[in-house]
C-alpha cells in the first residue's frame, strides 16, 4: 500500500530536488573585487586603455591636420605660380615680343606672303616668283 501510495504521489506532483547546501566560498570575481591591490590594478588597466585610445586619436587628427596645411600651402603656390606663366603666356603671344625675340637669336624674317594671282586660266599659276619658289 505504502508504494501504491508513494507512485500516486509522484503521478500527481513530481519530485521536487533539493538544493545543494551553499558553501562559505565566494565567487573568484566577489573576492578579487574585495582585494583593494585588484581593484587598483584594474583601475589603473582601465585608465590606461583610455588614455592610449585618447592619444592614437588625438595624434591622427594632428597628422590629418598638418598633411591638410602641407595640402592647402603647396595648393596656393602652385596658384600662384600657375598665374605667373600665365602672365608669361601672354605676354610672349605678342608679335613684337616674338619678333624681338628672333631678332636677338639672329634670326631672319622671311619675304612677305607669298600669294597666287591667277592670270586667264584661274587652275595654272604664271610664274614661280608668285608661288614663292625660288
Amino acid at each position: 500500500m505504502q508504494a501504491q501510495a508513494q507512485r500516486q504521489y509522484e503521478r500527481i506532483e513530481p519530485v521536487r530536488y533539493t538544493r545543494r547546501p551553499r558553501s562559505n566560498r565566494r565567487p573568484l570575481i566577489q573576492s578579487w573585487l574585495n582585494n583593494p591591490m585588484v581593484c587598483v590594478v584594474l583601475l589603473v588597466a582601465v585608465l590606461c586603455m583610455l588614455a592610449s585610445t585618447y592619444v592614437s586619436a588625438y595624434a591622427a587628427f594632428t597628422e590629418k591636420g598638418r598633411s591638410r596645411a602641407l595640402l592647402i600651402s603647396n595648393l596656393y603656390r602652385l596658384k600662384k605660380e600657375n598665374e605667373k606663366l600665365r602672365l608669361t603666356v601672354d605676354q610672349l603671344k605678342q608679335p613684337d615680343l616674338i619678333e624681338g625675340y628672333a631678332l636677338a637669336n639672329q634670326m631672319k624674317q622671311c619675304q612677305a606672303t607669298a600669294y597666287v594671282v591667277p592670270v586667264g586660266n584661274p587652275r595654272v599659276a604664271r610664274s614661280t616668283v608668285a608661288l614663292g619658289v625660288r
